[in-house]
């Protein structure tokens, strides 16, 4: 797993520098490339522990032999190490800066690698190594109050965005965050169906994306767009099949996968999980409040540019995904509703399913999670199609309020004034200073000083030979005098 790990990071740094011509994005490449070694070198660590107490790295044994017997202080410190290398490749708190500008590379890098597979390794790690997680109550709830906290961070952000790629790499980091919720809230399936129905949805969402970006010349502010609805009906319509699933419209796959999370977490009971599912409804609305704000600005606000013709398997391509994305429920349907729970039954037979909530314990979650997206339904609608102005309105009010959030809580700027900038400081104290002050003076003075020694030799080659007969019989004469001086 490591060395995978390692392998796709090193495609995710080539990918996103593609265009590397272009310094910003050689730069994202690099950055990406750091900041997720962070994260692995914590996951390198927590496998060399795991090895020193279970003598094996072998997950299946770990998990169904040396699990049972691991003190719940060292499962806590390996799962706060795992924890830190699931951040660092699936973009979470405190980790999550590459992920945005990650978007310089081809959209459907972004579709692929960045939303629907690596970028969401991290939450699988968590998922297969369970039975050590499961051991720390305190590991778990950690787990979940980063997820959390990422997920309701990366849905603000998203919602004040106008680059159409980073709302939805904004979007990602959301909903990966509630997978990471759900392993933290104990329901392994919860979070592994989430992953497979965000798949779907989101890589939609980024090859639509792709395909109004291409029609706009290259354009990514969603605000120079506008009344695409009409000249990309396909595309329109499958952005709309993603945003439905995205903000778990009733019947859609997200919406039966995303209850999942929420119920399990609720389930778990006390003030920190209740206060874990308060947030996640509160990410909920606001994630149907962004979603359908590209939506509604993008194809059904007024015109701006008219759109050149893309290729017709551009569009194509979307219709299997926006099918999948309705109906990819299915694979998990609730026994409730009369489904059969083919993924939870299929974990429960690994031994990895977790807590498996009650049949009709989230009965009136559903209905709850279903109120939030009609509220947030129809505020992106009034805000975004009956009065925008009361919106602009509202932004130019508080500006710094919007500007918090569109600078994504700044948390960039932080890391740039407490880890770069001392950095470069630094570096050039070593260089001008050190290196160029004390290290090549020194050398310098040290060559010119051979050099003086030799010019004053050089003085007494001459090239005539009376000068050194003269010096050969001066130095003779000296020696003499030294002996016969010491005689007497």
């Amino acid at each position: 797993m490591f060395v995978g790990w390692e392998g796709v990071g090193f495609c995710s740094y080539a990918l996103i520098g593609h265009w590397h011509e272009d310094p910003k994005n050689a730069d994202a490449g690099r950055k990406a490339f750091v900041v997720t070694r962070l994260g692995d070198a914590a996951f390198g660590v927590a496998i060399i522990w795991l090895f020193y107490f279970a003598g094996t790295t072998d997950i299946s044994a770990i998990n169904n032999t040396a699990a049972a017997a691991m003190p719940e202080k060292t499962a806590f410190i390996i799962s706060i190490l795992l924890l830190a290398g699931a951040a660092g490749k699936s973009a979470q708190i405190p980790l999550t800066v590459w992920l945005p500008d990650a978007m310089a590379g081809p959209t459907p890098v972004s579709a692929l690698i960045h939303a629907a597979t690596m970028v969401t390794a991290g939450a699988y790690l968590l998922m297969r190594m369970f039975p050590v997680i499961e051991i720390s109550g305190a590991a778990m709830m950690t787990i979940a109050g980063i997820g959390a906290v990422t997920a309701f961070y990366a849905a603000t952000a998203a919602l004040f965005q106008r680059d159409l790629k980073k709302v939805l790499a904004y979007s990602t980091i959301s909903q990966i965050g509630y997978m990471v919720v759900a392993v933290g809230a104990g329901s392994v399936s919860a979070s592994l169906f989430h992953l497979i129905i965000h798949a779907f949805f989101k890589s939609l969402l980024f090859m639509a994306a792709g395909c109004v970006i291409q029609a706009m010349h290259e354009e990514h502010d969603i605000f120079e767009m506008g009344g695409l609805g009409k000249h990309m009906p396909v595309v329109f319509a499958s952005f709309l099949a993603g945003a439905l699933a995205l903000s778990a419209a009733p019947g859609t796959g997200g919406f039966f996968s995303k209850d999942a999370i929420l119920t399990a977490t609720f389930m778990q009971g006390g003030w920190f999980y209740y206060s874990v599912y308060a947030l996640l409804e509160l990410t909920a609305l606001i994630t149907t409040i962004y979603i359908f704000r590209v939506a509604f600005v993008v194809f059904m606000g007024p015109e701006k540019k008219k759109p050149s013709p893309i290729p017709a398997a551009m569009p194509a391509i979307l219709v299997p995904l926006a099918i999948l994305s309705i109906v990819g429920g299915a694979l998990d349907f609730p026994a409730a509703l009369g489904g059969s729970e083919r993924l939870t039954g299929f974990l429960m037979v690994q031994g990895l399913a977790g807590i498996v909530p009650a049949e009709t314990s989230g009965a009136g979650l559903q209905a709850i999670t279903a109120l939030v997206f009609v509220f947030g339904l129809a505020a992106s609608y009034y805000l975004y199609i009956l009065r925008p102005e009361r919106r602009e309105a509202m932004v130019s009010r508080h500006p710094r309020v919007a500007g918090f959030f569109e600078n994504a809580w700044h948390i960039d700027g932080l890391y740039y004034r407490l880890f770069v900038l001392p950095y470069r400081k630094m570096s050039v104290i070593l260089w001008e200073q050190i290196d160029e002050g004390a290290i090549d003076d020194f050398l310098d003075k040290t060559a010119d000083g051979f050099a003086a020694f030799g010019t004053w030799l050089r003085a007494g080659v001459t090239g005539r030979a009376a000068a050194y007969i003269s010096s050969i019989a001066a130095g003779a004469a000296l020696i003499l005098i030294y002996f016969l001086w010491g005689r007497i």
